[in-house]
């Protein structure tokens, strides 16, 4: 693990709320945002799965009980509480023992090397997706946060390895080889003449 000062991230999901409004009114806002300090797992990780639930799988009858949702996010400190009271909001099954498995879920390998890895849980860049080839964009990132613990968007906690690195899973990509060999058939090599 690297001991960069990494800066907190704010995580900002949009939640379904049932909103019967007039026709020229505009709807209220239905995002729900928190602070998360990407190098601590818990309880931010945690926090992280919550909200991934419920952008996922909640519906609000109301916009009042979607802002009870949202007060009870941001102030509890309590994580099992408030599963148990959205709990039907966060599982088709309401089930709170569920939902808490997910959110405490073991660390998990991710898939492919660093930096192209992705989260194994919902698939997302962990360094985010360059726009283009641009990868010095993606290395930077890399760069800036080596070491990720876990997943931003879904909570997922990452594993590493007895050495303190990432443990990852190989995933056969032809399209990633293929370019990883037209990169290695673009460097220059040297000649054997200037070889000495």
């Amino acid at each position: 693990m690297s001991f960069l000062t990494i800066p907190k991230k704010k995580i900002t999901v949009n939640l379904e709320v049932f909103q019967d409004i007039p026709r020229n009114e505009k709807p209220k806002p239905t995002t729900i945002s928190i602070e998360v300090d990407p190098t601590k797992a818990w309880p931010d990780s945690m926090r992280v799965a919550v909200s991934y639930l419920a952008a996922k799988n909640a519906m609000f009858g109301d916009y009042e009980a979607f802002k009870d949702f949202e007060f009870q996010f941001a102030a509890c400190k309590y994580i099992d509480r408030l599963i148990t009271i959205y709990a039907n909001q966060l599982d088709k099954d309401g089930d709170p023992w569920k939902i808490m498995g997910y959110c405490t879920a073991g660390p998990k390998a991710v898939i492919d090397e660093p930096p192209y890895s992705i989260c194994p849980r919902c698939g997302t860049s962990l360094w985010g997706q360059p726009s283009g080839n641009d990868n010095k964009w993606l290395i930077d990132s890399y760069k800036n946060n080596p070491d990720p613990v876990y997943c931003l968007k879904c909570g997922q906690r990452f594993k590493y390895d007895d050495a303190g690195r990432l443990a990852y899973t190989a995933v056969a990509n032809s399209e990633k080889q293929i370019r990883r060999i037209k990169h290695e058939l673009k460097a220059i090599q040297p000649k054997l003449a200037t070889v000495d």
